[in-house]
């Protein structure tokens, strides 16, 4: 009608990652928060919705960098929570600038987030410092679990089998396995006498000391 403000034309990002956030806070509860809040903001409008499901943040996200490259098509973006595009602060403010420069919105429906106020932009701000610093404190946690576990003596990787665990063979005693060795037996076909891997033998030798030759073609 004539007279009638023109409606913001937004473009919609919805993003799940794990199994556990896709039966939380699943595509359609994100849109459907979404929708409640332009219930009461008539005068916005979503014109087209992008989409990635199952995607991390910190992976690849093609339809968010699909939005991105089409954004001169929108008046703005909403999302249900800052998470949902967020990578770390730096991200998160580079993104704002990207909007502000471009003369664009960024409404964030969850956090109560718009970019077009000072007060919105202050805000924004904090949130994102306040989610970088819980995600290093995590990252500072599980470090912390880390170094107990291999102060405790623990070990990093898998585990090097016995020789006594695995093989369907009565096994050497280190002194026959390291004659045989030493005999011109080679790796592969110490693995195959006594019915384990090569690396499993080659592991026992290094364990009780014997030198392993440099390969000279296939033994």
């Amino acid at each position: 009608m004539p007279g009638e403000p023109k409606k913001l034309r937004l473009a919609a990002y919805l993003r799940v990652s794990t199994k556990k956030q896709e039966q939380e806070n699943t595509i359609e509860n994100q849109r459907q928060t979404i929708n409640n809040y332009l219930r009461f903001h008539d005068n916005m409008v979503i014109v087209e919705e992008f989409a990635d499901d199952g995607i991390s943040a910190f992976k690849e996200r093609p339809k968010f960098n699909e939005m991105l490259n089409r954004i001169d098509e929108f008046d703005g973006v909403v999302i249900g929570k800052l998470s949902r595009i967020g990578r770390s602060t730096k991200n998160l403010l580079q993104l704002v600038d990207d909007f502000k420069e471009k003369k664009k919105e960024l409404i964030v429906v969850g956090d109560n987030i718009d970019t077009t106020t000072p007060q919105g932009k202050l805000f924004f701000i904090l949130l994102a410092a306040f989610n970088e610093y819980e995600a290093a404190l995590i990252k500072e946690r599980m470090n912390e679990g880390l170094r107990r576990f291999i102060s405790n003596g623990g070990k990093l990787g898998r585990s090097t089998k016995r020789l006594e665990d695995i093989t369907n063979k009565k096994p050497p005693t280190n002194k026959q396995l390291a004659e045989y060795y030493q005999n011109g037996f080679g790796l592969t076909k110490l693995a195959k006498l006594f019915g384990v891997s090569r690396n499993t033998i080659k592991a026992r030798l290094i364990e009780i000391g014997v030198k392993i030759r440099k390969p000279k073609g296939f033994e």
